[in-house]
């Protein structure tokens, strides 16, 4: 399947569009950065309890996760499948094991 998008008007205009896209998705670089790290814990433990993962997370991350903040972000990766839980168990996902 191939997209072709034909962008029309002001360079300037455009160039400021397609700027404002790119400064957004660098503000997200460190949230990307922490979810990635959680996944790295739930990987090499192959499983671990939300406590767990908030101690391990600490010092690897730019957000201070606490059992709280790692259960929300755990549940935001479970919806693509990255992760399940498992009891009280976050285990990794389809999604993982597929890589």
């Amino acid at each position: 399947m191939e997209t072709t998008v034909e962008l029309t008007g002001d360079f300037r205009d455009i160039a400021e569009i397609l700027g404002d896209r790119h400064q957004r998705s660098e503000k997200l670089g460190p949230v990307v950065e922490d979810l990635v790290e959680l996944l790295e814990i739930v990987r090499r433990t192959d499983g671990a309890t939300k406590s767990q993962i908030a101690e391990e997370a600490t010092g690897e991350v730019t957000a201070d996760f606490d059992a709280d903040s790692v259960i929300h972000a755990l549940r935001l990766l479970a919806l693509y499948d990255f992760v399940t839980l498992d009891g009280n168990t976050w285990r990794p996902g389809p999604a993982l094991s597929d890589e």
